[in-house]
C-alpha cells in the first residue's frame, strides 16, 4: 500500500504484480487470478498492453467498509434503481455537509459526485479538475467515522456508461501523473507535515458488463508501465521506516566496493560513502586553516611595514623605508618609486636620489590613466628602467600615487607618483590576479609620502 504496508487489496497494486510476473518470465498467461487478503481478483493484459483488473462488486455492507454510520440516515441517489441496497451519506466536513457514497472494493472508498455542489466547482458538466481534492480529500480521509480512513474519489458523470475520477489516496494524497496515471510502483507520498498532494489527468473508468463478476463488476482499465529506479528511490527516500521492518537487508544487499573488485554490505558500502566525506571535510577544514594562517601571515607583515613606515624619523627617509621594507616583508625581488611635484625643500634633500629622477611625460601620464594597478607582462615599459636589474623583469606591477582628495575624486587625477614591484617569474604579477590588496599598499604609500609634497596640496 501507499504507506508500505500489506493493504486488503489494491487495483494498481495488481497492475504493478502483472507487470512484475510478466517482465521476469513467471508466466505467459495474459489472464492471471489473484488471491489477496480478502479477495479473489482478475487481471487481463488487453492486446493493446492495456490492463484491465476485475475488482469484483462493490460492497455497501458498512461494517465490511468499515463506516461508522451512527445517528446518520442515508438518502437515495439520484438515478439509482428501485430497491438499491446503497445510498448517499451526509458528512459534515469543514463546516459544509458533503453527501458521499460508502463502499468497499476490497479497502474503503467514499464516492463525491461533484453535481451535487452549486456553481462552477460542481456544475453538471463542469471538469472533474475543479473539485476540491486537495482541500475535502485529506479531511474527508481521516474523518472518524472511517476508522481505518478511506480513499476518497471526486466524480464526474461523463455519460450514461462513462465516469471520469479523481481520487485523494489513502495515506498518499492525490495520484501523481508520474507515477499512478501510468501505474507505476509508486512509493508513498507522506512526508513530514502529512500525505504530499499531487494531481494527475483524470482517467475514465468504464464499468464492465463482459467480465465474470458480472455487470456489477467494477473493472477499471489502464495502460502498463514499468517500475523504473526513480520510483524503488523516491520510495525508499519517503519512507525510511522500511529499512527498521527489512533490517536483513542491510547486511545482505551485497554491492560493489568502489576499492576493489569485491563485494561489501549495504551496511559497510554507506561506511565507506561517509568516511570519504569525512575525509573531503577534513581537506576541506585544512584548507581553511592553511588560508587563515597565510592571511594572519599576510596581516603581519602589513603591520610591520606600515610600522616601519610611521617611525621614520625625517621626511626625506620616507621612500626608501617604503620600498625597501615593503621588498623585505612581502619578498619582492625588485622595486622602486618615482615621484614628482614634490615640494621644493624636500626635493632637494632627496636630489640624487632614484625616487626624484627624471619621469618623461608618457610615463606621467600613464600613471594618471590608471584607476587601478596594472599587472602583467613588462611590456617595454619606462618604469621598468627604474629598476636595478630592468632585463631580469617578466611580470610587473605598477600602482599610482595620488593625494588624498584625487583619490576621492571621479576623475583620480593628480597622481605625483608611481610604486612599481617586478619579478623574474611571469606569473607574479598575472593580469588575472585581483588587485585589492595592491590597491591597499597604494592608499597606505600615498598617504605616507604626500608628507613630501608642497603644504598647500597635501590634504
Amino acid at each position: 500500500g501507499a504507506s508500505g504496508d500489506e493493504v486488503e487489496h489494491c487495483g494498481n497494486g495488481a497492475r504493478c504484480f502483472l507487470r512484475y510476473v510478466r517482465d521476469r518470465g513467471l508466466t505467459a498467461e495474459r489472464r492471471v487470478r489473484v488471491r489477496t487478503v480478502n479477495n479473489l481478483i482478475e487481471l487481463v493484459e488487453e492486446p493493446d498492453g492495456r490492463v484491465t483488473v476485475d475488482m469484483n462488486a462493490p460492497v455497501f455492507d458498512l461494517d465490511r467498509v468499515p463506516f461508522d454510520a451512527d445517528g446518520l440516515s442515508w438518502r437515495p441517489a439520484a438515478g439509482a434503481s428501485a430497491g438499491a441496497d446503497w445510498g448517499l451519506w451526509p458528512l459534515e466536513v469543514g463546516g459544509r455537509r458533503v453527501d458521499l457514497a460508502v463502499l468497499s472494493m476490497g479497502n474503503p472508498h467514499a464516492v463525491v459526485n461533484i453535481a451535487q455542489w452549486p456553481g462552477s466547482e460542481g456544475r453538471r458538466g463542469a471538469d472533474v479538475e475543479a473539485a476540491p481534492v486537495g482541500t475535502l480529500g485529506p479531511l474527508i480521509e481521516r474523518h472518524p467515522r472511517f476508522p481505518r480512513k478511506v480513499n476518497v474519489g471526486f466524480l464526474q458523470v461523463a455519460s450514461r456508461t462513462r465516469i471520469r475520477l479523481r481520487v485523494f489516496e489513502r495515506d498518499a494524497g492525490r495520484r501523481d501523473p508520474r507515477r499512478h496515471a501510468h501505474h507505476r510502483l509508486a512509493g508513498p507520498q507522506r512526508g513530514p507535515r502529512g500525505p504530499r498532494v499531487h494531481d494527475r489527468p483524470c482517467r475514465d473508468r468504464v464499468p464492465r458488463r463482459d467480465r465474470p463478476g458480472g455487470p456489477d463488476c467494477m473493472s477499471p482499465t489502464a495502460p502498463l508501465a514499468g517500475i523504473t529506479e526513480a520510483d524503488i528511490a523516491e520510495y525508499l527516500a519517503q519512507n525510511p521506516a522500511f529499512f527498521e521492518r527489512h533490517a536483513e537487508l542491510l547486511a545482505s544487499v551485497q554491492l560493489r566496493s568502489p576499492h576493489g573488485a569485491r563485494a561489501v554490505s549495504l551496511q559497510e558500502r554507506q561506511a565507506e560513502m561517509l568516511r570519504e566525506r569525512h575525509r573531503g571535510l577534513e581537506q576541506r577544514i585544512v584548507e581553511m586553516i592553511r588560508h587563515g594562517q597565510e592571511n594572519v601571515a599576510i596581516a603581519d607583515k602589513l603591520h610591520r611595514w606600515i610600522r616601519a613606515i610611521l617611525l621614520a624619523e625625517r621626511p626625506a627617509d620616507l621612500p626608501d623605508i617604503l620600498v625597501g621594507e615593503l621588498q623585505h616583508q612581502f619578498l619582492i625581488p625588485q622595486a622602486a618609486v618615482r615621484l614628482w611635484n614634490l615640494d621644493p625643500a624636500v626635493a632637494r634633500a632627496l636630489e640624487g636620489q632614484g625616487c626624484v629622477q627624471e619621469v618623461s611625460a608618457d610615463a606621467k601620464s600613464f600613471a594618471h590613466s590608471l584607476t587601478m594597478p596594472y599587472c602583467g607582462m613588462n611590456s617595454g615599459f619606462e618604469a621598468a628602467s627604474w629598476l636595478d636589474e630592468p632585463r631580469a623583469v617578466a611580470s610587473m606591477a605598477m600602482i599610482p600615487l595620488r593625494h588624498a582628495a584625487a583619490m576621492r575624486s571621479p576623475d583620480g587625477r593628480d597622481t605625483y607618483g608611481l610604486l612599481v614591484l617586478a619579478s623574474p617569474d611571469p606569473t607574479r604579477y598575472g593580469s588575472d590576479m585581483g588587485v585589492e590588496f595592491l590597491m591597499r599598499i597604494g592608499e597606505t604609500a600615498s598617504a605616507a609620502l604626500s608628507r613630501l609634497l608642497p603644504a598647500r596640496e597635501s590634504d
